[in-house]
């Protein structure tokens, strides 16, 4: 679950700042994959370069962004 990768703790709850990194994670992804849909239909489909760079981006919530 996503949410797990971002609880510091690791003790089921979310500091404020765990949640900040949540929510900033969960829009750059939007982002991303809003830059892949352009056509606005909301699905993508991405090759093997592009689904390298899509996981590379948003692979660490320590990531800054």
């Amino acid at each position: 679950m996503v949410a797990q990768s971002f609880d510091q703790k690791k003790n089921g709850r979310f500091r404020l700042d765990d949640f900040i990194s949540l929510c900033i994670f969960l829009q750059s992804a939007r982002n991303l994959f809003s830059s892949f849909d352009t056509a606005k239909q909301g699905r993508v489909t991405l090759d093997l370069n592009q689904f390298v760079f899509c996981s590379e981006y948003t692979d660490s919530p320590t990531r800054e962004i």
